[in-house]
């Protein structure tokens, strides 16, 4: 049946007798010729599949005989759900958008537009209420008056902004098309954007962002180029009405630096030159949280780069610590990766803005990243320990997943860019023939210095991954490998060299062969921390008896449980592959060590997220003693390990003895 055939079943369904063929031809806005040429094939469909009929009468019309069994039978072949849903979305986005235009809706303006069932309408109603809440505007339902929205300013525009994401090809086709001379969007993308805001053109809002990217010297990226038009323009068309936006006082991050008000300042005086008004201060304000959030792609140049991170010291330094931090637990060194930090400084920009803001910012590729990548977002999550050290702001998984893919890409560049260093003693001129000809047949081995057999301290402290020699060394004292080729280059010397450049590889990839042996210090675990069979009814029932047991040992001090499960009510910690990996503030943390729990009985551990029966509760401080904050890094180098090894997981869940869970843990 087609999409229309489906439509006029489920009217004929829900009408309590017969419906005329002009009722439903005026429905559907088709001819009534349409209609019982739609009508036969139904017929004909009902009775092929034996799931009920139609019945005709003469100037009443038709009504569907179908018996529930029937209906049923219907349902479950997925013909008429797949059309519900369709449907429902339809209806829910027309109820969205009607109530973000006028700020209400009566139950006749949804019977003129829609045909539905009061089951149906409870239904949808019901999924509008909770996609209100989750965006912080109260949906009020009331008998005889309709539904209705309260809210505030600021609120509304966040949510109207997620609505224009989620309902975006609905959007552009609910008015007229428009093409723009400044947006870099495309025409479909430019009408929706208009379209949602009531046909006003962006254009303006468009030309003054593009002024101002010039200015800075920068680029927005494509989604925050969506959304700073969309709320800028906002800024312009609310307080026409009235609307002025209150942003909620933040404490001051030390992470706060100057650029964005430098931007947000300009910006505004852009948008006040261009559409002739006074910006109130409010209005000021809320385009500072704006350029805030949004996430900067790349810069013109490296000079405008300085000028941006000069603007930014603060943010800058916890970026160090951050890519020092990632490299210790992946056990590759990124410092030298200048892409890598340049993306990170500005990743953990917008990030800590959004966390400051508690924007309730969605990550659309969570789901995929944490079950293509688990081990790179337990990476993510143990380095992402440090902002609520440094900022005391919690981290969630959606800000998680995308740190997890910053660290994945750094990794691949690091294993597919190799670097290595020259020993000649024959001379400058041999030694730069050497490197020429290496260069050319290799063009991604990157030579970072050519050396000479004296030089054993600087060949040693060379950033490199091998050492290509013509003087027969022991590597082995030098702590690096070593490629012994002739001083010109024999027939075989590249092979000898590309096979090198093999093994580094695939050691830098092999996660098993580098972090998984690393075995965690002793005192992390402890025979009184594992809780074996461990049965609970609940998620925070468990983390709570753990943390109990911590604090009672004197592991933890009071205010540790409480930080745990704030965490756990605003974001999931499952990581993947049936394990959790939930944390609580360093600052309750008397001595660092690891809870282990394994369930009796596998427990969902988040809304939507997959199921738990393995848990780590960690109780770590990474500003302890040195020999403790390295054996920290251990373990979380051991457990991106233990991520990619079944074997190892299908071993601890086998296990019934405390003693074996921490001397499988002790060696990883």
């Amino acid at each position: 049946m087609t999409k229309r055939q489906i439509q006029i079943l489920k009217a004929l369904h829900q009408a309590e007798g017969f419906t005329t063929f002009q009722e439903l031809a005026d429905l559907l806005g088709v001819s009534v010729k349409t209609i019982r040429n739609d009508i036969a094939a139904i017929r004909e469909f009902l009775e092929e599949k034996n799931m009920g009929s139609l019945e005709s009468k003469p100037h009443l019309g038709v009504r569907a005989c179908i018996n529930e069994p029937e209906w049923e039978k219907l349902l479950h072949s997925g013909i008429v759900s797949e059309a519900d849903a369709e449907e429902d979305r339809k209806i829910l986005f027309f109820i969205l958008g009607q109530l973000f235009r006028h700020g209400s809706l009566t139950a006749q303006r949804l019977a003129e537009q829609y045909y539905i069932s009061r089951t149906q309408l409870d239904k949808i109603l019901e999924a509008a209420s909770a996609w209100f809440f989750k965006n912080r505007i109260v949906f009020e339902r009331r008998r005889g008056k309709g539904i209705s929205i309260q809210y505030s300013e600021f609120n509304y525009r966040l949510a109207l902004l997620d609505f224009y994401l989620e309902y975006k090809d609905e959007i552009a086709q609910s008015g007229g098309r428009r093409s723009s001379r400044f947006a870099a969007l495309d025409e479909r993308e430019y009408s929706a954007l208009c379209n949602v805001l009531e046909g006003f053109d962006v254009d303006n809002v468009a030309e003054a962002a593009g002024e101002i990217e010039t200015r800075f010297g920068f680029r927005f990226s494509y989604t925050s180029h969506v959304a700073l038009l969309l709320l800028a323009a906002l800024c312009i068309i609310r307080p026409r009405k009235g609307k002025i936006a209150q942003v909620p006082l933040t404490p001051p991050c030390k992470t706060d630096g100057l650029s964005d008000e430098m931007v947000a300042a300009a910006l505004a005086e852009e948008l006040q030159r261009r559409f002739g008004v006074q910006l109130p201060p409010e209005e000021r304000a809320f385009l500072l949280f704006v350029i805030a959030v949004s996430e900067v792609q790349g810069f013109e140049n490296d000079r405008c780069r300085r000028t941006y991170e000069a603007a930014n010291v603060e943010l800058c330094q916890l970026t160090v610590k951050f890519v020092n931090l990632v490299s210790a637990i992946t056990n590759v060194d990124l410092r030298d990766d200048k892409f890598f930090v340049t993306q990170m400084f500005l990743q953990l920009k917008a990030m800590i803005a959004r966390l400051k803001y508690r924007t309730g910012f969605k990550n659309p590729l969570l789901r995929q990243i944490k079950t293509k990548y688990p081990n790179l977002m337990a990476m993510a999550w143990s380095a992402g320990n440090i902002f609520e050290k440094e900022l005391r702001l919690d981290v969630n998984e959606h800000e998680v997943a995308y740190l997890a893919l910053h660290i994945g890409g750094a990794i691949e560049r690091s294993s597919a860019n190799l670097r290595a260093c020259i020993v000649c003693d024959y001379g400058i001129g041999i030694s730069q023939i050497l490197r020429e000809k290496i260069e050319r047949a290799l063009p991604e081995l990157r030579i970072t210095a050519v050396l000479s057999n004296r030089d054993r301290r600087s060949i040693r402290n060379e950033p490199c991954d091998f050492v290509i020699t013509t003087v027969p060394m022991d590597g082995s004292t030098l702590g690096k490998p070593m490629v012994t080729v002739a001083h010109l280059l024999d027939g075989g010397d590249i092979a000898k060299i590309e096979e090198q450049m093999r093994k580094v590889r695939a050691a830098k990839r092999s996660v098993k062969d580098g972090p998984a042996r690393i075995m965690p210090a002793r005192t992390l675990f402890a025979r009184e921390l594992v809780w074996l069979e461990a049965g609970a009814a609940s998620k925070n029932e468990l983390l709570s008896s753990m943390c109990t047991r911590l604090e009672n040992l004197g592991y933890v001090t009071h205010g540790f449980e409480a930080s745990v499960l704030e965490r756990e009510a605003h974001t999931s910690t499952e990581v993947g592959k049936g394990i959790a990996l939930p944390h609580g503030h360093s600052q309750f943390v008397n001595r660092s060590v690891v809870a282990v729990a394994k369930l009796r009985e596998p427990m969902e551990w988040f809304e939507g997220s997959d199921e738990v029966d393995l848990v780590f509760l960690l109780a770590v401080d990474l500003d302890e003693e040195k020999g403790m904050k390295d054996e920290i890094i251990k373990f979380y180098k051991s457990f991106v390990g233990f991520m990619e090894d079944a074997a190892a997981q299908a071993r601890l869940r086998a296990l019934r003895d405390e003693g074996e869970v921490v001397n499988l843990l002790e060696n990883w």
